[in-house]
């Protein structure tokens, strides 16, 4: 049976693997006595660097637990390393071991992909069946990233909050956030903000484990490496990219159409942009004919997806042009 004294005494850390194919990774941080998920985060890359922000992060809102548990991946040996110099050594204050060993974020990324990924990953799968998507593109996978991943953190956001505050029947239906606070203040003198007086050397293998756990989603497969998208724009197209075409914007299509217009966007500047460099104009681009009709994904009678031509005077066309000015 899994056995933990305190909050804060062991936390399980973890990355979800679902949405790799789209070099996508949900890094996971599950408290494991009281369940609450102290972050759930997509990013585009499974660095160590990465998985430590997210860590600190969780520490500033909730404390310094314990002691961590994780897999033998290499993106976790920044938690190792904060763990070991603010814990101290030769007390399991990072324990590895494999995925069936972590059970409490192993759940959790069970539920993750129930609540949010799944939706996602059928989106992206469908987009690829009607061509919509290439992930052999880096412009696609690029204006992939620029409008989903805040969309995807947005409605992690919003499962975190709602299952840090669902009641759990085997706890009295307390919540986990109420879990955790009323943990801290049952043992706030009780000396086990450290918890080495119950814990035996021998016993660190097997902290935190629970034999009746799930079963891990992915194979113990620790080292996965995300490629960074290469595509690279300027500071000033950044920042114009960013303010005329805002991700979380609805266009009525969950930010389909407006992902394409980037797509036909980028890689016609990218094109002029070649062009000028190979001819040796030795000044720069300064406008870019956009081209008159884009298609867009539109559904069609009986909801079945179609394909249209859309103006160039739609909203949507107005909105991205100015990101296609290049200076």
């Amino acid at each position: 049976m899994y056995s933990v004294p305190t909050p804060n005494a062991l936390w399980h850390i973890d990355g979800n693997h679902k949405l790799t194919r789209y070099r996508f990774v949900v890094h996971c941080c599950v408290d494991g006595y009281s369940r609450v998920i102290v972050y759930a985060t997509l990013t585009d890359n499974n660095r160590a660097d990465t998985v430590l922000e997210l860590f600190i992060k969780g520490v500033q809102e909730f404390g310094l637990p314990s002691r961590v548990r994780s897999d033998h991946g290499l993106e976790n040996v920044g938690v190792a390393k904060y763990m070991l110099e603010n814990r101290g050594l030769n007390r399991g204050s990072i324990i590895t071991g494999s995925s069936v060993h972590n059970c409490r974020v192993e759940r959790a990324h069970k539920d993750v992909y129930a609540g949010v990924l799944c939706h996602f990953s059928y989106m992206f799968s469908g987009m690829e069946v009607m061509g919509l998507l290439d992930r052999l593109n880096e412009v696609h996978l690029f204006t992939l990233d620029f409008v989903y991943i805040p969309r995807i953190n947005r409605a992690l956001q919003h499962f975190i909050s709602q299952w840090n505050n669902h009641t759990v029947s085997s706890e009295d239906q307390l919540s986990p956030l109420q879990i955790f606070a009323s943990g801290i203040l049952e043992n706030m003198h009780s000396g086990y903000s450290g918890v080495e007086s119950i814990l035996h050397p021998n016993e660190i293998p097997l902290y935190g484990f629970d034999p009746d756990g799930p079963i891990p989603l992915d194979d113990d497969d620790y080292q996965v490496s995300i490629p960074a998208v290469d595509v690279r724009l300027t500071p000033q197209q950044q920042h114009i990219l960013e303010v005329s075409c805002h991700p979380l914007n609805d266009d009525g299509f969950a930010s389909r159409q407006l992902r394409i217009l980037l797509v036909d966007g980028i890689n016609n500047s990218y094109l002029l942009e070649i062009t000028a460099k190979s001819a040796k104009l030795g000044r720069s681009v300064e406008t870019l004919e956009m081209v008159h009709n884009k298609v867009v994904q539109h559904p069609g009678r009986g909801g079945v997806p179609q394909l249209h031509l859309a103006s160039h005077h739609s909203p949507q066309m107005k909105a991205t042009q100015s990101f296609f000015v290049l200076r």
